[in-house]
């Protein structure tokens, strides 16, 4: 006795059968979108014996036995966004496999059919695993998730539209990809960083750290009778350890990148500029800092973007990344108005602050606005990094600047970029 044909081929929940009807624009029916999301969402995708769409029954029951698959699974289970991103990848060789169905119509019948689906099911989980790494780069990159970690706390429909206008933009797919090089060089530097204050015992916690275990217990593990025992509650981190705490005695302050938008900069050094500021708000944001992010050039205003912890308007943030002046160079901002007028609009808050200027002009500075410059210096607590790209020396900016770096491009090798990333 043949069972009943559904109109799905996965067995679906009511919220399920919702995400195919909720679909426009898909070419495809709610019930085919409710199973290539279903198979990508789903921890454990659950198959009807018989489905109306033979064609979708054979290519996902084709799907579900490969490992790209199976690998793409592991990052996309109960994650709605990329959930969605391979469902279009399915849907896409789905309709490839009913085109070439029509068009061998009264034709022999491929010789091998099974290797076809097998072929465009492997096919589709790869490219399903770029778009979702991808995504999830552009995300880690803007911030986006609990500590820029993820999607998963992210609006869906938010991520979605941030990706895709990532993904639709050179410029800034370009701009994303460098930061994610500089952004795994900061995560280095920031895990070699000294704790400040780590001779500040606070108390004994329960740990598994070596280093820290108390007395009684550096004693136990040398005695036959309570060796096991010990080595036991090491390993399980409930041995008794000293504990401490950092303590900074004043507050870190924001961390501010100004980069040059003159028409020298154009093209790669501009887009190698912009991918390291990203990653600077990256390491603010690690260090619970405020950012701010400036982009000038001779004779026009400039453009400031605020970005407090855990606060990043991610639409502001891809307008700022994007944009570019394309004139001359010159420091009234990063010297005059980012002292005045931008300090005070932006709401900059107190403490330690790091200032990072790049631009690729040697450019000279005014006695005046040198001396304003080094009062707010000194006032706010101010250590400016300079990154002069193309330059023998750094003439006047080295007057103003704590230190000096003269490199020949921005990449993850300059010393002047490590010392940055490792502030």
């Amino acid at each position: 006795e043949v069972s009943d044909f559904y109109d799905t081929v996965l067995v679906h929940d009511k919220w399920g059968l919702a995400k195919g009807k909720e679909s426009q624009s898909r070419d495809i029916a709610p019930e085919a979108w409710s199973d290539f999301f279903g198979a990508a969402f789903y921890p454990e995708p659950k198959m009807y014996e018989h489905c109306i769409d033979q064609t979708r029954q054979k290519f996902l029951e084709t799907l579900f036995e490969t490992k790209e698959y199976q690998a793409l699974h592991t990052t996309t289970q109960l994650n709605e966004h990329a959930s969605e991103l391979a469902a279009l990848q399915f849907r896409d060789s789905y309709l490839e496999l009913l085109s070439q169905k029509e068009r061998e119509k009264g034709e022999m019948p491929s010789k091998a059919p099974g290797l076809t689906y097998l072929r465009m099911a492997a096919q589709s989980a790869t490219k399903a695993a770029q778009d979702v790494e991808e995504a999830a780069q552009t995300a880690l990159a803007l911030g986006m998730g609990i500590g820029g970690q993820g999607t998963g706390q992210m609006d869906p429909k938010t991520v979605a539209t941030t990706f895709n206008r990532v993904r639709n933009s050179h410029t800034l797919r370009r701009i994303v990809n460098l930061a994610g090089r500089y952004r795994r060089v900061a995560q280095g530097k920031q895990r070699q960083r000294v704790c400040h204050g780590y001779d500040d015992m606070v108390g004994v916690v329960q740990d598994g750290d070596i280093g820290r275990l108390l007395p009684h217990e550096l004693a136990q593990l040398s005695d036959p009778l309570f060796e096991l025992d010990a080595m036991r509650r090491l390993v399980e981190r409930q041995s008794m350890c000293r504990e401490y705490q950092g303590i900074e005695r004043v507050g870190k302050g924001p961390i501010v990148v100004c980069v040059d938008e003159s028409g020298s900069m154009d093209g790669e050094p501009v887009a190698n500029a912009k991918a390291f500021a990203l990653a600077m708000a990256w390491v603010a944001r690690h260090q619970n800092r405020w950012c701010a992010l400036v982009g000038y050039s001779g004779g026009c205003e400039g453009t400031r973007l605020a970005l407090p912890p855990g606060k990043w308007d991610e639409e502001k943030l891809c307008e700022w990344l994007g944009h570019f002046y394309g004139k001359g160079t010159t420091m009234d901002v990063p010297l005059v108005e980012l002292p005045t007028t931008y300090w005070e609009e932006l709401k900059c808050p107190k403490g330690k602050t790091d200032v990072i200027l790049i631009t690729d002009a040697i450019v000279r500075v005014p006695t005046t606005m040198k001396e304003n410059f080094l009062v707010w210096k000194a006032k706010e607590q101010v250590r400016v990094l300079s990154l002069i790209l193309g330059a023998r020396h750094a003439g006047s900016l080295a007057g103003i600047s704590d230190e000096v770096y003269c490199v020949d491009n921005i990449n993850v090798e300059n010393e002047g970029i490590e010392r940055c990333l490792s502030i």
